[in-house]
């Protein structure tokens, strides 16, 4: 299974998954900016087990601010900040160890 990010015009960002051969493509989630255009997803990675995804979001639309860690279970449920950074701090490059801790 892959994922990927999809949008239109920088409005939100659009979190999708599917099989390698292009089947079963489905919308994960959508994140909306908070006060205008420009949230993103910038890092996306499925979790060891693969029944969650972690992403790395920018929220804010109007400032180069902070992003935060979100957990999602793979079929759209469970939305869970992970991270609360500080103005102007980052979360991204997300990575799992081999052994999954």
């Amino acid at each position: 299974m892959l994922s990927f990010l999809a949008g239109r015009n920088n409005e939100n960002s659009t979190l999708m998954i599917m099989n390698v051969d292009g089947t079963e493509r489905r919308q994960v989630v959508t994140i909306e900016a908070v006060g205008g255009p420009g949230s993103l997803i910038s890092d996306v990675d499925f979790t060891p087990d693969s029944e969650k995804l972690v992403l790395s979001v920018l929220k804010e639309a109007e400032s180069m601010g902070t992003t935060d860690l979100y957990a999602i279970d793979i079929d759209g449920g469970n939305l869970v900040q992970l991270t609360h950074m500080d103005p102007d701090q980052n979360c991204y490059v997300i990575e799992f160890s081999p052994k999954g801790w």
